[in-house]
């Protein structure tokens, strides 16, 4: 116990003899922890913006992509290779309407 009280007075008489290094050391704390703080807010800002985007379109929407088809390294694009016939379509919109 004493040993700790001693470090403690040992580091109290540090601070105040280097009082520029421990109100710089102090500024560049706050500016760290208001930094992650301004981020993440950023970030929850941003992913209740995007959930309000999504929900605003409505619960009855499909969006189908294809995916992209290579052939030898050749990247063909996405929707150069359809996999869905128009029997799919059909099939999609009669369970729709079910």
């Amino acid at each position: 116990m004493r040993e700790a009280a001693s470090l403690l007075r040992q580091a109290g008489r540090s601070l105040a003899a280097n009082k520029t290094r421990t109100a710089l050391s102090m500024l560049g704390v706050l500016i760290g922890v208001a930094a992650v703080i301004a981020v993440m807010a950023l970030g929850t800002g941003a992913k209740l913006a995007v959930q309000e985007r999504i929900s605003s379109m409505g619960a009855n929407l499909l969006v189908l992509m294809p995916q992209r088809q290579q052939s030898r390294g050749v990247s063909l694009g996405a929707g150069a290779v359809s996999r869905l016939t128009l029997a799919d379509a059909e099939a999609i919109r009669r369970e729709w309407r079910a």
